[in-house]
């Protein structure tokens, strides 16, 4: 919003362009935007198209009276807060006066009118108005600061996790201990270079998605190492060191760690070292 934005459109409503005209050079010094209608059909079609601050109406005009005009602008739900000022030289007594104040009107003034009351009436609606746009500004620039920190926060968030993972994926790729992550269907979703080059088989990538029993080598306890991943799903407690027949006279020792979040086991990490390694560590 630019302050140029914040300058008040008044609506001059009236059949006769003589009142429009003293109705302009009465309200020209306020320094606002005034547009004339010279019916209420123009009016209405004026509101559909800007927003204004007030609206100054001739009550006795042909075709659509001043009431109607403010009937229908009541009934729209853009327009239904714009503030009324009508203006009649024949309607003077009480009985239209409240009759205009039920339609909606602010404010009802018989003609002839000081021009310095005119004036200050619709001074008064303008800087209503000015507040509201002020306080709408203010709302927005907030809203579109936090949306911004919002954002920038997200961005951050998403940079670390960036980063976080390619810590861990060079932590996990370059790990001398074979690991594979298995989800609760037993398929591998990951499988690092050192467990492939253990098991002599494809690269690790090749692996993904794959059941852990095909993975695998083939040997005596390859379904025991599926139902130990299985019982770690199912208990979320961890297992170390299970010997396993890796291969024909060779063994490993394989550990089992749960990966729970917000307590429910989601993966299970399986390394695997082999044993005659293991005991010559130890």
């Amino acid at each position: 919003m630019t302050p140029h934005s914040l300058v008040p459109s008044i609506l001059l409503v009236d059949d006769h362009p003589s009142n429009l005209l003293a109705l302009e050079a009465v309200l020209e010094p306020l320094g606002m935007h005034l547009v004339r209608a010279s019916s209420g059909k123009e009016a209405l079609t004026h509101l559909l198209r800007e927003e204004f601050a007030a609206i100054v109406l001739d009550v006795q005009m042909p075709d659509m009276d001043g009431f109607e005009v403010a009937g229908l602008i009541r009934r729209r739900e853009r327009t239904k807060e714009v503030p009324i000022i009508f203006i009649s030289a024949i309607h003077r007594d009480d009985t239209y006066h409240a009759k205009g104040y039920a339609h909606g009107a602010v404010d009802y003034i018989p003609k002839p009118f000081s021009p310095d009351i005119l004036r200050a009436k619709v001074s008064t609606l303008a800087d209503l108005w000015r507040r509201g746009e002020v306080t709408r500004l203010r709302e927005a620039m907030q809203f579109e600061r936090e949306r911004a920190e919002l954002v920038a926060r997200e961005k951050r968030a998403l940079a670390e996790a960036a980063r976080t993972a390619a810590v861990l994926e060079a932590v996990v790729g370059r790990s001398p201990i074979g690991l594979a992550i298995v989800d609760a269907d037993l398929r591998c979703e990951r499988i690092n270079a050192a467990l492939a080059r253990a098991m002599n088989c494809a690269p690790a990538e090749a692996h993904l998605g794959l059941p852990l029993a095909e993975i695998l080598p083939e040997g005596p306890d390859t379904m025991a190492l599926a139902e130990h991943v299985r019982k770690v799903f199912a208990t979320g407690e961890p297992l170390f060191d299970v010997e396993v027949a890796w291969q024909a006279h060779r063994r490993a020792l394989a550990s089992f760690h749960p990966v729970c979040v917000e307590g429910r086991v989601e993966r299970v990490a399986l390394t695997v070292v082999d044993a005659k390694s293991r005991r010559v560590e130890g």
